[in-house]
């Protein structure tokens, strides 16, 4: 048998086996087709339902893998059930108002930070509130008061829900509004 006669096989078989690959990975992380992606700017209001935050602003960066959200005297403890992390959330640009938060550490990652350094950080799940869509995402606690934005949005918590489009800015909505002003407790934001 000559050498090119196997070739149209060998490469017809490759191309069914990239078929197959593809669906199955369509299967698996399916993508929802482009009418349906949520389209975000650079910057956009996001809420934490979880921890009773209406409106945080963050900085959508699909240049970081995971997300990051400013913790205001993060202490991460051992208790019984595992590590927990207390800290506090400043929703709006009010220095009085803090939201008191204690969740659960799923993990501990060293992240590079964007100076360069690498930095150990807890891992904690909550879900996120972008438009009118909520989802669980991933999120380490780290001191971003000296950055413009406390809240950044990885590539992983937006993958195969939304699009970026960098030239324009709060695309899901103005900063929503609490219609009454709330006393937070530590009671009302525990686990």
């Amino acid at each position: 048998m000559k050498r090119g006669s196997q070739l149209p096989v060998a490469a017809e078989a490759n191309t069914r086996a990239m078929s197959i690959m593809r669906r199955v990975v369509r299967v698996l992380n399916p993508s929802p087709p482009f009418e349906e992606s949520l389209i975000v700017g650079w910057r956009e209001w996001v809420g934490l339902p979880e921890f009773d935050v209406p409106a945080l602003k963050a900085k959508i960066d699909t240049g970081a893998r995971t997300s990051a959200l400013h913790a205001h005297d993060l202490v991460v403890a051992d208790s019984s059930e595992g590590l927990v992390a207390t800290f506090s959330i400043r929703p709006g640009g009010d220095p009085q108002e803090m939201v008191p938060v204690e969740a659960y550490v799923i993990d501990q990652r060293s992240i590079r930070s964007s100076n360069g350094g690498d930095e150990l950080r807890p891992v904690i799940m909550t879900n996120l509130r972008l438009g009118r869509s909520t989802w669980p995402i991933e999120v380490t606690l780290t001191d971003r008061e000296l950055m413009g934005f406390p809240m950044l949005v990885g590539r992983s918590a937006l993958r195969n829900r939304c699009l970026v489009d960098p030239n324009r800015s709060f695309c899901t909505g103005a900063q929503p509004v609490r219609d009454t002003p709330k006393s937070y407790t530590r009671e009302s934001n525990q686990r």
